[in-house]
């Protein structure tokens, strides 16, 4: 059986989020360590176990494309939750686990894309973008060309389309098999 809601309702649902605003911390670390959970197979007993599938496939590069996609503001400043105290004061620790999981991501053969979302934000010291920028480029993998880009900065939702477009054209590949 289904739900239906009225339209008053969504609506009312859909004017709500112009209230809602960015602020806090951003986890960025522990959502790269969950895309590595998702797309590695040494994380497939894990993934089995705790009941969330068949985890992922052994890579195979004839067959499976291991693609992860970050997007993140890429302050990287949050290294995890319930610690107590001024989150804030995580950023190296954040970083640096964020380097060290993309490093193993493109060893274990994931291609990595990585989108920074409005960097250069006013409310960003320079420190804090360039930190950003570095932890985003040094996660991206290498490009293989001018027109194989692994790494976009974007303000704005066109350019994020724009990003996406890039990256869908850099992935498709096309196997012809007999």
């Amino acid at each position: 059986m289904f739900a239906i809601r009225s339209r008053p309702t969504v609506q009312v649902g859909l004017d709500s989020i112009g209230a809602f605003r960015a602020d806090g911390y951003t986890a960025g670390a522990i959502a790269i360590q969950w895309t590595y959970y998702m797309l590695s197979p040494q994380w497939r007993a894990a993934i089995k176990n705790a009941g969330l599938g068949n985890g992922a496939s052994d890579a195979n590069a004839k067959k499976i494309a291991k693609v992860a996609i970050l997007m993140t503001d890429g302050q990287f400043n949050t290294a995890f939750a319930g610690a107590g105290g001024n989150y804030n004061g995580q950023g190296n620790l954040a970083r640096g686990n964020a380097e060290a999981l993309c490093g193993n991501m493109k060893n274990d053969g994931i291609e990595i894309f990585a989108i920074g979302f409005d960097l250069n934000d006013k409310d960003m010291s320079p420190t804090e973008r360039d930190q950003a920028k570095a932890v985003l480029k040094g996660c991206s993998s290498k490009d293989a060309s001018a027109a194989d880009r692994h790494y976009f900065e974007v303000s704005t939702g066109v350019e994020l389309d724009a990003a996406f477009q890039e990256i869908i054209r850099n992935t498709e590949k096309v196997a012809l098999t007999q």
